[in-house]
């Protein structure tokens, strides 16, 4: 079984204008630009991730997990104790509402397990990271002295020319799309 990465090979040559051809693309450039893209938003990508959430209850009928959004639900727990499924209802934002009751409030007396991901990689993420690994890839082809190094943390980017500002424009359109904060 062959991994799923946000982009491809040949988006990437054909993003290079031919440039780059689709055997010159590295798998570690695709993971790497997998990586970056989830460290920045914080979120992944990809479909049927597993997850098991501890949250706090809030004395209300809802509450909202740390992933999403949602594929399924496979338990709810209270306070140690399953909820039956049909006690309660979930959407793909990650709500998941008690029909007869509340969540009890207290620390982390709540898990949630279940999977989330995307049916297909959002056009703007798959965007995101065609470019990344293009300026990496030609980084790589030409060593050309125009390239300009970032390190962020534990991580260091090239990017290629004028495409820098690019794609930090796209990454925080990216973020600000999926930011759980100030929402």
């Amino acid at each position: 079984m062959s991994e799923t990465y946000y982009t491809t090979a040949q988006k990437v040559s054909d993003y290079t204008k031919g440039k780059i051809a689709v055997s010159d693309v590295k798998t570690e450039w695709l993971t790497w630009a997998d990586d970056y893209i989830d460290r920045y938003t914080g979120l992944k990508f990809g479909a049927d991730i597993s997850f098991t959430d501890k949250l706090d209850g809030n004395d209300l009928d809802w509450i909202f997990t740390k992933h999403f959004p949602l594929l399924s639900i496979t338990t709810l727990k209270v306070g140690g104790t399953e909820v039956d499924s049909a006690n309660f209802k979930w959407y793909p934002t990650g709500k998941i509402v008690l029909l007869y009751s509340t969540f009890v409030e207290n620390y982390q007396n709540v898990e949630v397990t279940g999977t989330y991901g995307y049916a297909a990689i959002p056009k703007l993420v798959e965007q995101i990271a065609t470019m990344l690994t293009a300026g990496t890839a030609l980084a790589a082809k030409e060593a050309n002295m125009n390239v300009k190094s970032k390190r962020i943390g534990d991580y260091s980017v090239a990017y290629f020319g004028a495409d820098e500002n690019r794609v930090q424009d796209q990454l925080k359109i990216l973020g600000k799309r999926n930011s759980l904060e100030g929402a």
